[in-house]
Parts: C-alpha cells; structure tokens; sequence
C-alpha cells in the first residue's frame, strides 16, 4: 500500500501467474468435458482397427501426448529465450543452423537406413522434378521460420501464440481459394468466432509493438501458404512420401533459401554470439529435430480428435510456459479472449473430423434456420 507504483484500473489489472493457471486448468477441465459430450466418432486413444487397447497401450499413448505437449512448449520457451538481444538474436541464423542439421543428419541416415525412407523409392526417376514442386514450400517455410524468430524479439510469447490461432482461418481462406475446401455457413461462422477471439486477445497484449504484429501476421500467411501448397502438390501429383523423406527434399531448400539470406542481411557480431552461445544454440538445435521427429509418431499413435486435443492443450501449456519463464502478464481481457479463441479452434477441429456427427447436424440446422434458410435435416427429423 506505501509502494508508488501506479496500478492499472481494476478491469484492466494484469493476471500473474497463478492466476493464469487456475483459469487455463478450468479450461483444460471444460475442453475434455465438451469433447466428451460431443462423442466424437473417433475416440482419443482409438487404433485404426477400432481394436480395444492394452493398459500398455494407453499408458504409452498418454506419455507420448504429454511429452510433444511439454517439448512444444519447452521449445517455444527456448527460442524466445535464445532471440532475446545480448544473447543469439539472429532470426535468419538459427533456422538456418536448424535446417543444416536436419539436412545433414537425414542424408546421412538415408545413406544408412534407405528403409527408413519408403517415399524415396516412389520418388525414383522423378526427384528432381519433385524438388522443383518444393522450392516455393521450402521459401515459404524458410520465411515462417524467420519471421516467427523475429517476432520473439518485440512480442512476448502469449502474444505470438495468440496471434497463431488465427492460422485456421487463413488457411481455410488459401484452401477456399485453391478449391480444397468448400465455403459454407456453418464454416464461415466458427472462422469468424476464431478471428475476432484472436482479435481480443492481441489487442489486449501490454506490450503491443507494430513492428511484431505485422512480422508475425507475414510469417503466417506465409507458413499456411507452405501448407496448402504441400496438399495441392502431395494430393494432385499423387506423391506418398513418409516424414523423414519429406524432410530430405525440403531441409536444404529451406537451407538454401535462408544461407542466401543471411548472406543479405549478415551481422558481424553473429560469430561471436555463436562462440559465446553454442552451447546452447546446439541443444536448440537438437531439440527442434527431435521435436520434428516426433510429430509423425504422434499422429500414427492417437486419433484425429486426440491430435486436435493436444493441440489445445499445447497451447495452453505454451501461454503458461511463457508467464512462468519470463513473467509475462495476461490480462483479464486475453484470458477471455484466448479461452473464447480455444473453443472456436476446438469446434472447428470437431467439424473437420467429424462433419456427419449430430451436433454439427443440429448446429447447421439451427444456424440455417435462424437466418431463414434451409440446410440439412436435424437427426430423427424427417426428410
């Protein structure tokens, strides 16, 4: 009460920590109750065969969607702490140390373990070509990498999250565009209850910096872009390729593309940051690979709808990292705001996975009705 620091109004005051976590824990409660309610047609844990599981099973599905969710979030934590300035604040480098490695280690490994790389054998005859299909994925890639690096240096780590939400709706608009998806109703609402969630949530950051704002939105457009153009390629050319033969023909595109830029925009002071910082730019380095390993296991192990959960919960895990790790405040308005955004991202994900299912019936059906429309008939209703 004696201190003369100002504090902010009441409905502005910033949460700290703790109070962050018990509304995120009510979250994580809310978004497996909702799921559950729902009954989507593909449980979490469910094998392909629908077969029923082992406690081992299960125990070792549960440990692996904890450990990508806790290397998610370590990772994020870890960049944001590397581009802090007086530490490796080179956006264009340390991508470019992550692609090197990933090149270097997938080639030699092909060269080891060429069974390990069943889409190299489809490939044959034709790998150049392909290469030439992944120059604009790998440039697009390369972008998202740096400017998603440089953004840390102006915005805290809840905000880039925040702001990360909206990738669902940018790259429905890029697959609208590009005739994989189609626009309805029901699709068009739940992208705007995500965009103006996300909305709230950056517009109530403390720290707001333009600069950030507008470098973070580019890497954005640009990494929804990669992954809209790696369907039309994988789905139109008809191509099968595994994760790690994926990766062959993609980390030296992204590697070249970002040596050229680092050659544009060198830094001499980079070299002496890396001989002071090496050590911890390699176990970044070993980090990222790892974690780019394990996204593939992941999605052979669990269901879509249990990908969709530990991406929320990811999420989550990420904006409370980040205000455990460097203090960052959340305030009242982006608590809501992100919660608001969580469950828009949460439906949508539902509606992909399982666009038949009665709720998604009766939610189009009530929309349609509401705006005086007609759509499809409501489970048990006549048509």
């Amino acid at each position: 009460l004696k201190s003369t620091r100002a504090f902010p109004a009441q409905e502005d005051r910033p949460f700290h920590i703790h109070n962050a976590c018990f509304v995120v824990i009510q979250l994580v409660i809310a978004s497996h109750i909702g799921t559950s309610v729902m009954k989507a047609p593909v449980p979490f844990l469910a094998e392909k065969d629908e077969g029923k599981l082992s406690v081992t099973d299960i125990t070792r599905k549960i440990l692996l969607s904890f450990a990508y969710i806790g290397a998610s979030g370590a990772m994020v934590c870890f960049n944001k702490y590397l581009m802090s300035p007086g530490r490796f604040p080179y956006a264009m480098t340390l991508p470019a140390i992550h692609m090197a490695f990933n090149s270097v280690f997938c080639a030699a490994l092909y060269g080891l373990r060429p069974a390990w790389f069943p889409g190299m054998v489809n490939a044959s005859g034709s790998r150049m070509r392909i290469l030439g299909w992944f120059v604009p994925m790998g440039t697009c890639f390369a972008m998202s990498l740096c400017c998603t690096n440089k953004a840390y240096i102006y915005l805290s780590v809840a905000c880039v999250q925040f702001m990360k939400e909206a990738n669902v709706g940018i790259m429905f608009v890029m697959s609208c565009i590009a005739g994989l998806q189609t626009l309805t109703l029901p699709k068009v609402m739940v992208i705007t209850w995500i965009i103006i969630g996300t909305s709230a949530s950056v517009t109530g950051e403390v720290a707001f910096v333009w600069a950030g704002i507008f470098i973070q939105i580019f890497g954005q457009i640009c990494d929804c872009a990669r992954v809209v153009m790696a369907e039309i390629v994988l789905k139109s050319k008809g191509l099968n390729l595994d994760p790690l033969s994926y990766m062959l023909f993609s980390a030296p595109i992204c590697l070249l593309v970002l040596a050229i830029g680092n050659v544009i925009t060198w830094d001499s002071a980079t070299v002496g940051a890396l001989r002071e910082w090496w050590p911890l730019v390699l176990l970044n380095t070993l980090m990222a690979f790892v974690l780019n390993a394990m996204l593939p296991i992941i999605l052979k192990e669990i269901s879509a709808m249990g990908m969709t959960l530990c991406g929320v919960c990811k999420d989550i895990a990420i904006v409370v990292l980040s205000c455990a790790a460097f203090g960052a405040l959340l305030t009242h308005q982006q608590i809501f705001a992100f919660t608001f955004t969580l469950a828009g991202v949460s439906f949508w994900s539902f509606m992909q996975a399982s666009s038949d299912s009665n709720p998604l019936l009766y939610f189009d059906c009530n929309l349609r009705s509401c705006l005086g429309g007609s759509g499809r008939a409501a489970p048990g209703e006549d048509t």
